[in-house]
């Protein structure tokens, strides 16, 4: 089974921190907070 279909709510738990480099930029952490249907 898939979990996006069975995640009822989402949220973030906390600011996303990111990686800054040269080459590839993104997020490194990205806290949330799910209820499961």
């Amino acid at each position: 089974a898939e979990l996006v279909p069975r995640i009822r709510d989402i949220e973030l738990a906390a600011p996303a921190e990111y990686i800054e480099t040269l080459f590839v930029g993104g997020p490194k952490s990205v806290p949330i907070r799910y209820k499961m249907a």
